[in-house]
Parts: C-alpha cells; structure tokens; sequence
C-alpha cells in the first residue's frame, strides 16, 4: 500500500496529461497559459478562485469517466491528502466483526504503512485513531502485550488533547487487556481510573461508569474477593443497565454462590438466565459454569452433557471463549474417567488450531493435570516445562504458581525432593 503525495501544482499537471489535454485547455479570460504553466512548476500559489475554475475545466472531461473534482480536492496540500487516505482506509476496517478473520501479519501490512505515513507528517489524531483501531484486532487475537503497546500509544494522544471520553474508553480497553493476561491488579486499577474520570469529567454519561463498575465486578471475583463482589452488584444495580448486563451481573451473582459452594442458589440463577433465551455467548458461559457446578457435586454424567452444549456452541462466539471451552470438555472427559479421550481431545485441537500461546497455557495446564492424575509424570513434567517457557512470554503470575504448584505434585509423587523443594521456594517468591 502506497501514496504518492503531490503538490496541488503537480496534482493538476498529472490530471490534465491523463486526460490527454493541454494547458490551453484550461484556460479562460481569468486564466493565461502562463499563470496555468507556474501553477504546474510551483512557481505560483494556487488560489481558491483560480483552483474552482480549473476544477470546472477537467470536470467537463472527467465527468464522462464518473469522476469529479473540486476546488478544496486541488487544494489540498501533503498533509491533508495523507489524512484523508489514511480515514479513508481506516473507514474499511472500523469494524473488526467485517474483518475479523485477517491474521497479525495481514495487520501489520494494513496498519503499519498507514502510521509510517502518518509519523511522516506529522498527524497525531490519525497516529492515535490508528494504534487504537490496530489494538483493538491485536485484542481480538489475544496478542494482548501488542494490543497494550498500542492502546499506550493512543492514550498519550488524548491525554494531550483533553479528550476524557477516549481516555477513558482506553482505560477500559488497557484493562480488559490486563484482565486477560490475568494481571488482575493492575486491571484494577485501570477500570477504577476508567470510573473515576467518567464520574469527574462526564457525570452525564453512564455508559463508561457501568462498563468500568461491571469489570471492577470481574476482578474482585478473580481475586476471590467475595464480598466485595456482592457489594459491587448492588452498586451497579443503582443504574439503568442494559440487558446485556443485567444478565451477566445475574450470572455473576451465580458464579459466586458457585465459588462459595451455595450451590442451590447458583443454579436457580442459572435456571433463570435459561428461560431467558440468551444469546450464544451467555448460554455458553452458562453451560460452562453448570459444568462446573455438577464437577464440584461428583454428577459427571450432567456435567458431561453441559460441557458438550457449550462445545456446541464455540464455533458461535468469540475466539478468546475457547481456550476456556476445550479445558471445560476435556475436564469432562477426565472426570467422567475417560483420560485418554481428554488427552485425545486436547491434541487435536493443539494440532488442528493456530492458538495464541496465552491461551495454549491454560490448555496445557489441563492437559498436564490429567497426565499427572494418570501417573504418566514424564510427560506431564514435560509440558510443564514448555508451559513455564510460554509464561515467561507472556507474564501471568497465578499461572506461573500453577504450573509451579503442578511440578511440586508431580516431584511428590515421584519421590524427588530436591525438586519439591526448588519450587516450593519459587512460589514463595513469585
């Protein structure tokens, strides 16, 4: 993808001669060949008046080809034109749902000629429009260390401008990506700057308060800060939620009577949320958690059937759900005593699938579990190994204790002390 930027002078020269037509041909009594030969050369300023009959004179050719031309078109100096196309192509891929099969490196070719031109001169709304379009599909395909780089970059734009909607908006998006990466507290902390600067400089507006309160909701959950989540729900119920979020609030409420094993009143909230239709995406994290529930009561038959409802529906909802989807049935399979099926299952999927490494941890993690459960420790080391490599990638805390806490198991087990020990250490430490 490439611009040739021109000067209006040389923008009317290649015009005319792709029309085949000579300088006389734009002339009037206004306008000498003369004045039309320096405008060309550089040698004289276009003005508006000058440019409006000049516009009139190739429209009388082009207009034959579908085209028109006016007079702020012939105006237009490098820096504009370079804005106006990089808006233009960033109009096609607003919209990430239109294009939400292309891959990383089909986005570096779309995005990266796009802010080279726009560093070049100099346009820091484009350079901000751009890194935040770009983060939000590096988001998309769970390259979330990318996708914060970017957001970074936007944020320092609208912080210099003033533009508090768009800073808080990426607060949200900076801790959406901190959540997926399981950086829970410093999630924290950018939804609850997403909230206070709403409540500051946009009382009016509720959306970014719900949607920070609603995520402050998640990350008290991950930190099992239970009360806290109870507290929470109130607050939000205090404003007009859309049903969107009233139900996953509800599910929420749900999930935490699950944690704290209440679990009657778990699954009438689900039972509830059911009979509500729900989209694809709640009624698989519905499934999801009904899993759960029945694994937790020892009812592997009903907790079988629920994971293969929410398989069903994985082709149906955002890509960042299936890391969680595949450990869920393989779960299943492994609690339901059908190990090698689990096993089968999750190697088939780590064949068959391009999976961003973040969520290849959560999938190996499991699979590493079941072989340990089934005494094939080698293995199982193994994986662990290659998991802990894969974390130092991409940073995350609790999993690193997870696979930490695996191998001390595993050392356990196999009666290797030395390594129980190192990694006991490591925990403490980590």
């Amino acid at each position: 993808m490439t611009l040739e930027i021109l000067a209006p002078g040389e923008k009317i020269r290649r015009l005319r001669e792709n029309m085949g037509l000579k300088q006389d041909d734009l002339t009037d009594d206004k306008i000498t060949r003369s004045l039309v030969s320096m405008i060309e050369n550089g040698k004289r300023n276009l003005t508006y008046n000058v440019a409006a009959i000049i516009a009139d004179k190739l429209n009388k050719y082009y207009e034959k080809i579908g085209q028109e031309f006016t007079a702020e078109d012939l105006l237009k100096d490098g820096a504009e034109q370079a804005q106006a196309y990089i808006n233009e192509t960033l109009t096609k891929y607003e919209t990430i749902s239109q294009n939400k099969h292309l891959t990383v490196d089909e986005i570096a070719l779309i995005f990266n000629p796009l802010l080279s031109l726009a560093q070049e001169w100099r346009l820091g709304r484009e350079i901000a429009k751009i890194n935040l379009i770009r983060g939000q599909y590096y988001y998309h395909l769970c390259e979330y260390y990318k996708a914060a780089n970017d957001y970074f970059s936007a944020i320092e734009y609208y912080i210099e401008v003033k533009d508090y909607e768009k800073i808080a908006t990426l607060y949200l998006k900076l801790g959406d990506n901190s959540f997926m990466l399981e950086h829970i507290q410093e999630a924290l902390v950018h939804f609850q700057k997403c909230y206070n600067l709403s409540i500051e400089k946009n009382p009016e507006n509720e959306k970014n308060q719900i949607y920070a309160s609603y995520n402050i909701i998640l990350c008290y959950r991950k930190l099992k800060n239970y009360n806290l989540v109870f507290e929470a729900i109130e607050n939000i119920r205090k404003y007009k939620l859309s049903q969107f979020i009233f139900d996953d609030i509800v599910l929420i409420e749900a999930n935490n009577y699950l944690d704290l094993e209440l679990y009657d009143k778990a699954e009438k909230l689900y039972s509830k949320l059911l009979k509500k239709e729900p989209d694809h995406r709640l009624k698989m994290l519905i499934f999801d958690s009904l899993t759960n529930l029945h694994i937790n009561k020892e009812q592997y038959d009903i907790a079988f059937d629920f994971a293969m409802r929410s398989l069903e529906l994985k082709d149906e909802v955002d890509r960042m759900y299936s890391s969680m989807i595949i450990v869920t049935v393989a779960r299943s399979y492994h609690k339901l005593g059908k190990s090698k099926e689990a096993i089968k299952f999750i190697n088939e999927y780590l064949i068959n699938n391009r999976i961003p490494s973040v969520e290849k941890i959560d999938i190996l993690l499991q699979l590493a579990e079941i072989l340990k459960d089934i005494t094939d420790y080698e293995s199982a080391e193994k994986i662990t190994y290659e998991i802990i490599e894969l974390i130092h990638e991409n940073f995350s805390e609790s999993k690193l204790k997870a696979a930490y806490a695996l191998l001390c198991e595993i050392y356990v087990a196999i009666n290797n002390l030395n390594g129980f020990k190192k990694y006991i250490d490591l925990i403490k430490i980590t």
